[in-house]
């Protein structure tokens, strides 16, 4: 029967050896700012105390696509603590932090130990230091999340039209199809200028 010790112990063992397999793919996927070669153990790593959610943070910007975006809701504690120092400076050099949410009120979610904040980023380019070009937002919000206003629309109801009126394919409404009407449904008429 093994003893609670000999469980911690292999399971920091465990913690390691995947930490180091996280560490050495995202020096492959971002080689320039690691200073990464294939097989060499020799390049910038990140500080050993770092939440798992770093790599994950590093990880799923090596995924996007050049014109696109990713949104995070997740743990602040990176910008607070020391081994989001990695974090930080790879985002700031080679990305474009576009909008960092935080709230100081109130924790979101009663139950975590962290609260949370909601990062929207561009693609980094490993390749170039253009990030520091660029404007980083960081909003601090003095009410909790859930006591915000709903975000209001952009589009007035005259620009679009609701759904139920929208012209088919024919030149119908809508309304007209939905209420069988025996009347020939009217077609917008061209107009000389």
């Amino acid at each position: 029967m093994t003893s609670a010790v000999e469980n911690s112990d292999r399971w920091k063992e465990q913690k390691k050896a995947y930490k180091e397999k996280l560490q050495r793919s995202v020096a492959a996927a971002w080689p320039r700012f690691f200073r990464y070669k294939p097989g060499s153990d020799s390049f910038r790593k990140l500080d050993g105390k770092s939440d798992l959610y770093v790599y994950f943070y590093l990880h799923g910007l090596s995924l996007l696509n050049p014109r696109g975006s990713f949104c995070f809701i997740i743990s602040n504690s990176w910008l607070d603590v020391g081994y989001g120092a990695t974090l930080q400076k790879f985002l700031l050099r080679h990305s474009h932090v576009k909008l960092i949410l935080d709230n100081e009120k109130k924790r979101t979610f009663a139950q975590a130990d962290v609260n949370p904040i909601i990062a929207l980023l561009a693609p980094p380019d490993d390749r170039h230091e253009t990030g520091l070009d660029k404007t980083a937002r960081f909003v601090m919000f003095k009410v909790p999340f859930q006591g915000l206003p709903p975000a209001r629309r952009r589009l007035s109801n005259r620009s679009r039209p609701p759904l139920n009126d929208a012209p088919s394919t024919s030149g119908a409404s809508a309304s007209a199809r939905n209420a069988n009407s025996s009347k020939k449904a009217s077609r917008p008429t061209k107009r000389r200028m």
